[in-house]
């Protein structure tokens, strides 16, 4: 069993080594989000040595005592910190006061665990529960449902497109804790942990990647993802900035992108839970409402949101405010189209018939206007076709 148990130690570290080179080469990864991966990793990794170092120096007599007392404290401070960091990797809030936690609970450790308070290491160097024992277990309780909380924040952060993996990995964790608890000789609690440090690792970055960096919105390649997995009948909102070259030439880039990011928290905002928004390109925005009975309760929706769009402002440079305005075009699926490019196209169709009369408003898509226009487009061009 020892043989066993070393040998998933070992692996563990190394996955952990493994994991810190592969964020130091990622081109995805913020700053910040390299920092807290690094912190999680070493972590994982320090506390599975250090449990493994108790294991080993468990009765091997006086000699060991103050060393196994240490390994012990280093253990019991680093494994609380594992779930604050796995929360500030999904980026939960109130971080200033998870550290300051952090630090304090690093420090009692050491104070009380080398007083035996915590911790207890008899003179044979067996290790067993101290008298205060259940600080360290409120903590570690505490760490956990912070990462718990993360979790079901980060759903709507996300638009909910990654909570039913972020549960399973959360599930994934508790059941190896768990299984800990049950039989302490099992020694799973780091590996599992390790394990799900990797898959966190692999969703924040395959979410960063489907997330427009500016308003926080999924990208264009999300919102590919999204359709992709969709088989129910939803309905598209195509938005447009109205003027925004002219905003971008008179205000500058800087303010531009100020601009498109308060028309994302207004979207994000002002839609309801398992909406789809999207930031396509420059200032193109795509809203995806789905899970709908009817076509007026769809609409009372877009209403809402195209009335909060109408009420919300950005503050110009000059400290004067700047209504939001946006054109957009509605397309309905299956109705409009089977496809998703043919509907985009309608949307499209639809927004510019406003942008070519009334800007700031939204407009359903109309078959036979479309049909209309294309037939005279086609005249127009056959037309020229013969005076050339």
């Amino acid at each position: 069993m020892i043989k066993y148990y070393t040998a998933i130690t070992v692996l563990c570290v190394l996955s952990m080594a493994s994991m810190l080179l592969c964020v130091s080469c990622s081109r995805t990864l913020s700053g910040t989000e390299k920092r807290y991966f690094r912190f999680e990793f070493s972590l994982i990794a320090l506390a599975a040595l250090c449990e493994w170092l108790g294991v080993m120096l468990n009765g091997t007599g006086p000699r060991t005592v103050i060393w196994h007392t240490a390994v012990k404290v280093i253990e019991f401070s680093a494994a609380p910190c594992i779930g604050i960091f796995m929360a500030l990797i999904l980026d939960a809030p109130h971080k200033e006061a998870a550290m300051v936690i952090l630090l304090l609970h690093t420090l009692l450790q050491v104070v009380l665990g080398f007083s035996g308070a915590i911790i207890q290491v008899d003179a044979e160097s067996n290790y067993t529960r101290g008298p205060l024992y259940e600080i360290y277990m409120v903590v570690y309780v505490a760490a956990l449902f912070y990462a718990v909380f993360a979790v079901l924040r980060s759903g709507r952060k996300y638009q909910f497109g990654g909570a039913g993996f972020l549960a399973s990995v959360l599930v994934f964790t508790l059941s190896g804790m768990a299984m800990q608890m049950v039989d302490s000789t099992l020694r799973v609690d780091y590996v599992t942990t390790a394990i799900s440090a990797i898959m966190l690792y692999a969703f924040t970055v395959d979410m960063i990647q489907q997330t427009d960096g500016l308003t926080g919105l999924i990208n264009r390649r999300g919102y590919e993802n999204t359709l992709a997995h969709l088989r129910e009948p939803c309905i598209i909102l195509f938005f447009d900035v109205d003027c925004f070259k002219s905003i971008n030439d008179t205000y500058g880039h800087d303010w531009g992108d100020q601009y498109i990011r308060r028309t994302g928290q207004c979207l994000r905002d002002n839609t309801p839970a398992g909406t789809v928004c999207a930031r396509l390109s420059g200032d193109e925005f795509l809203v995806l409402f789905h899970g709908y009975r009817s076509r007026d309760a769809v609409r009372e929706k877009i209403d809402c949101l195209t009335k909060a769009m109408q009420q919300s402002v950005a503050l110009l440079p000059s400290g004067n405010a700047l209504h939001i305005s946006l054109s957009g075009g509605i397309a309905w699926y299956p109705d409009d189209g089977q496809d998703w490019e043919t509907l985009k196209k309608y949307a499209d169709f639809a927004m510019y018939q406003v942008k070519h009369a009334d800007k700031g408003r939204v407009e359903e898509f109309d078959i036979g206007v479309y049909n209309r226009e294309a037939y005279a487009e086609r005249t127009r061009r056959e037309f020229r076709q013969l005076l050339s």
